[in-house]
């Protein structure tokens, strides 16, 4: 097991280092929009920055379960 110190800016930057399922994509509508042309996400930093970084974590573990 790794052990690994997250700061904010981590944990923002791991999150936009991903794309989520189309699935939870509606459940991420405050955080960023789907590029249709592109199929791909785009992440809104301004809303992530806001964010605590317990919740941070919680959003990224649920991109990256689903």
């Amino acid at each position: 097991m790794i052990e690994v110190e997250l700061d904010k800016k981590d944990l923002v930057r791991m999150i936009q280092g991903t794309s989520p399922s189309h699935s939870i994509m509606p459940r991420l509508s405050k955080f960023g929009w789907h590029n249709g042309s592109h199929d791909s996400w785009d992440w809104n930093s301004c809303e992530l920055s806001k964010m605590p970084e317990e919740k941070l974590w919680e959003l990224y573990l649920l991109i990256r379960g689903a």
